[in-house]
């Protein structure tokens, strides 16, 4: 019964986690590229579409740079920044500064589906406005599947004890 319980919620949570439909906001914040660069196609439709006229990256903390990162860096109402530390928790904390700063009061946040309810959990706790969450997806493997989960459960975990933003 207890490992049915746990299979249910991890798939509420991170497989098919509650999520948003992207509407006219003040930015578009993309998280990192993903493992696979998935945020970074979703952010681009959403750019495509219109969404929000800046657009706001967080860069991951490789030394070299995708040629999509690159791209959309170089777009005039782009502003990328590189998170210290570079955690969800440190990329949150850096939005918040900057849609402060920016006057921000409803941001769309697009990242990996399986990392939604963290990246939310988060954001919200930072940023003063409205946060509407997109999930990127991308086909893993039955391995990574189960890395990313246990991952997530753990950050998840951690919130639970540590308060604020």
């Amino acid at each position: 019964m207890l490992s049915a319980t746990v299979a249910v919620v991890t798939m509420r949570l991170f497989v098919w986690p509650a999520t948003d439909v992207a509407r006219q906001a003040d930015a578009i914040v993309i998280l990192g590229p993903g493992r696979h660069g998935e945020r970074f196609l979703e952010g681009e439709r959403l750019i495509r579409d219109r969404i929000a006229p800046s657009i706001l990256i967080s860069l991951s903390s490789r030394a070299e740079r995708s040629r999509r990162e690159q791209q959309l860096c170089r777009a005039v109402s782009t502003t990328c920044f590189r998170a210290r530390p570079f955690t969800t928790r440190g990329e949150a904390q850096a939005i918040a500064k900057i849609a402060q700063a920016r006057r921000w009061r409803h941001i769309v946040l697009v990242t990996s589906r399986y990392h939604v309810t963290r990246a939310r959990l988060l954001n919200d706790r930072c940023f003063d406005g409205r946060v509407d969450v997109v999930a990127a997806d991308h086909r893993r493997g039955w391995l990574e599947a189960v890395s990313t989960t246990l991952h997530e459960w753990g950050g998840l975990i951690a919130l639970t004890f540590t308060r604020g933003c």
